[in-house]
């Protein structure tokens, strides 16, 4: 099926009103790019040349550590802007990588075009704005809790949530010690000593070095949380 520009924006009124106010010699030059599920469409400590609207297909946003491990951190639907940050900052290069979930649809432009648009047009800004507040607002609301809460604390929620994910009776959490201290944030030594405790209290199991917990144990780390939070 042959996609343009004009049927997107018939086809979706949010999209349609993002680019009610666009100037027209920025409008005719935006073009249509398609990625692939699980295409890279933006790669950490890339130059970024364009900036892209989301208009079809979920993105997942990647951040890439030196020991090779990746965080996926967030996750993102239309209608949305990819690579608009750096530009914002005056940076020339990409702080995180972006990857296509789904087959996806995007509407690319230069960056300078992108910036220039945004001094123009109020209503693109603030929509632009409000996405950012909407990452940003559930982050600053938790941002110094790690300071206040014990290793243990962090590691037993780690696991309640990643298992609160599956739908089955026993969930495995397969991912090594070494992703669960990146992304818990704190040592692998912690990661480890912190496991063995809630081995040992039964609130999880550990079968071929891996981490299990079954519905009734769910049920027991729910209540150990509460218990330790308090």
């Amino acid at each position: 099926m042959v996609i343009n520009i004009d049927k997107l924006i018939n086809g979706n009124s949010e999209l349609g009103l993002l680019l009610k106010g666009m100037p027209s010699h920025i409008f005719n030059q935006m073009y249509l790019k398609r990625f692939s599920k699980n295409d890279i469409i933006l790669k950490k400590g890339q130059v970024i040349r364009d900036v892209y609207i989301q208009v079809v297909g979920t993105t997942n946003v990647y951040n890439e550590f030196a020991s090779g491990h990746i965080y996926v951190f967030a996750s993102s639907d239309p209608v949305d802007f990819v690579a608009g940050v750096a530009p914002l900052a005056g940076e020339k290069h990409a702080s995180v990588t972006v990857t296509a979930a789904e087959d996806s649809v995007f509407l690319g432009m230069h960056r300078e075009y992108f910036i220039e648009w945004l001094r123009i047009d109020n209503y693109a800004s603030f929509f632009l704005l409000q996405k950012y507040a909407q990452r940003q607002y559930p982050n600053s609301s938790q941002r110094g809790r790690n300071y206040f809460i014990s290793s243990n604390q962090k590691v037993a929620e780690y696991i309640y949530l990643k298992v609160l994910e599956s739908e089955d009776e026993k969930t495995k959490i397969s991912k090594t010690r070494e992703v669960l201290a990146d992304e818990i944030g704190i040592s692998v030594r912690s990661v480890n000593r912190n496991i063995k405790i809630l081995n040992l209290e039964g609130l999880i199991s550990i079968e071929k070095g891996k981490i299990f917990v079954s519905t009734e144990q769910m049920n027991l780390l729910s209540d150990y949380i509460v218990k330790v939070t308090i």
